[in-house]
Parts: C-alpha cells; sequence; structure tokens
C-alpha cells in the first residue's frame, strides 16, 4: 500500500469519456407539485485555494492508500444513458472519494469531532415517492441499529443534450435553473440539508441552500467543476466532492448567509488538525 498525501490520491484523473447520449435524463416522473421555485441562482466562489486554506492540514497529510486505480475498459467509459453514467461514478469517483473517507477516518478514530461519512449509491433510508429518490446520498459511514439514515448532501447524476450538460448560475432561461436545479433543491429541502450536488458527463455542480424570506423560493449558491479541470483550476472532481462530504459533515444547518468554513468550525477543525499533526 503506497504511503501519499491525500490530495494526491484524490487526484487520480478522470477517464476520457466518450459520450453517446441516446437517451438524455429526465426529472423524475413524480408530480412536481411544492417544488421549491428557482428564480435564479447565485455563484459560489469556492476555489482551490479556499479548500486548501480551509482543508489543507488534512490534503497534504500522508496516508497509506491501496495502489492507483487501474484504468476502466473503454466500453465502461461508453455514456449513452444516465444508468451508464451513474455505474461509472460508483466505479471510479465515489469509490475513490469512499476510499478516501475510509482511510482518513480510520486514522481519526480517536477524533469525536472528525465527521465519518461515505457515499452511498442510493437516496438513504428516509426517502419515498412523495419527498424523492436521488441518485446518491452522503451518510454516517456507521449507523446504529434500528436507526434509519440521515442523508447529509443528496446527489444526482443527469445526463443531457451537450448544451444542457453545463450550468451558468445567471442565466435562468437554462433548463438547470428550471427543472434540474428545483429537483435538487427539493431533495435537500426535504431532507433539511445545506448541501446538495449533481454530476453530469461535464461537470460536477455543488450547491448551497440559503433560507429565503419568501416561501417556496430558494436562491442557491453553486459552484462548477469541469470533468477535465483546466490548468487554471486545479480543483478535480473528486476533490471537490471530498469537501462538500466533510463540510456538511461539520455543520448542516441552512443560513441566509454564511461564514467562511474555517471560521464557522473554527473550533472543530483546530482539534481535527491537533489530531492529524500528531500522526
Amino acid at each position: 500500500m503506497p504511503r501519499e498525501t491525500l490530495i494526491k490520491f484524490l487526484d487520480q484523473p478522470n477517464p476520457f469519456l466518450d459520450i453517446r447520449i441516446s437517451s438524455p435524463s429526465k426529472v423524475t416522473g413524480k408530480a412536481t407539485f411544492g417544488w421549491p421555485y428557482i428564480p435564479t441562482a447565485t455563484e459560489w466562489k469556492l476555489t482551490f485555494d479556499y479548500i486548501k486554506h480551509t482543508f489543507g492540514f488534512l490534503l497534504y497529510k500522508e496516508f497509506d492508500f491501496p495502489d492507483h486505480f487501474v484504468d476502466l475498459p473503454d466500453t465502461r467509459k461508453i455514456v449513452y444513458d444516465e444508468r451508464s453514467f451513474r455505474l461509472l461514478l460508483t466505479q471510479w469517483n465515489t469509490n475513490i472519494v469512499d476510499i478516501a473517507l475510509g482511510v482518513v477516518s480510520e486514522a481519526l478514530a480517536h477524533v469525536p469531532e472528525f465527521p465519518k461519512l461515505c457515499v452511498a449509491s442510493g437516496s438513504s433510508g428516509i426517502s419515498n415517492d412523495e419527498i424523492g429518490k436521488p441518485d446518491f446520498a452522503v451518510l454516517p459511514s456507521e449507523t446504529p441499529a434500528g436507526m434509519q439514515h440521515t442523508c447529509l448532501a443528496p446527489g444526482i447524476v443527469k445526463v443531457t443534450r451537450k448544451h444542457y450538460n453545463s450550468f451558468n448560475p445567471g442565466d435562468t432561461s437554462n433548463i438547470w435553473a428550471k427543472r434540474y436545479l428545483a429537483e435538487m433543491s427539493h431533495y435537500a429541502n426535504t431532507r433539511g440539508t445545506r448541501y446538495f450536488w449533481c454530476i453530469t458527463p461535464v461537470e460536477l455542480i455543488i450547491c448551497r441552500r440559503t433560507t429565503s424570506l419568501s416561501p417556496g423560493v430558494i436562491v442557491p449558491e453553486v459552484a462548477t467543476f469541469s470533468w477535465v479541470p483546466e490548468p487554471h483550476q486545479g480543483v478535480s472532481v473528486n476533490l471537490a466532492l471530498f469537501f462538500v462530504v466533510l463540510a456538511a459533515g461539520l455543520g448542516n444547518d441552512v443560513r441566509a448567509t454564511y461564514k467562511d468554513i474555517s471560521i464557522e468550525h473554527r473550533e472543530k477543525l483546530q482539534k481535527i488538525k491537533a489530531a492529524v499533526d500528531a500522526l
């Protein structure tokens, strides 16, 4: 088992996708009555410097990880529809993030402030037809017998025509603002979570929900991360997903505005950092 930094393990390059979409995603067939109205969205400037400032003490710490993943067979990189893309994600991205979470959680098992979480394929134990069933759920890695899972950050998968695989927060005519963003917000709203996310063959979209003075209206903060990061971007899909999992574990209440995470959770992060430094 190689010993390497957490960020190096997370930053294994994404597979090169062969996109042949024959069946675009649809919004769930269930009634959308009661879903939030999304008039617009604002940009969440979630940069590499911000992530490094928040969790750098952890990202650059060395741990014992399994060998790097071998590349997937070419046929598994073909994206025909939502199902084929979701399968690829479970074999690559959420698998890598889950392994990283497990390794770090084991090393910090003695630190109660560190959130012990996983990314599960499926919606969680408190899903039904009324509140909907997202594709992924951030869950406690250990749940006592008889206790339902509590989803901390629901995630969905969408594959659409190329024009709609990316999201511009300021474009309210975009299908994301009208349909998919409303679906994502509904899953977060019914579970009382601050964070929610969506992944397409083009990018990962991470959202942070804010409170609103108008009932039924949500104006989420949105950050996007390319499937193949530009050289200046510096944030891989895996790193961004790992970030939102830890952020959801540190605090998940919904507010009108948010402080810097390093300030909001200063005491927890100080205790986690002290434990990491002592490893």
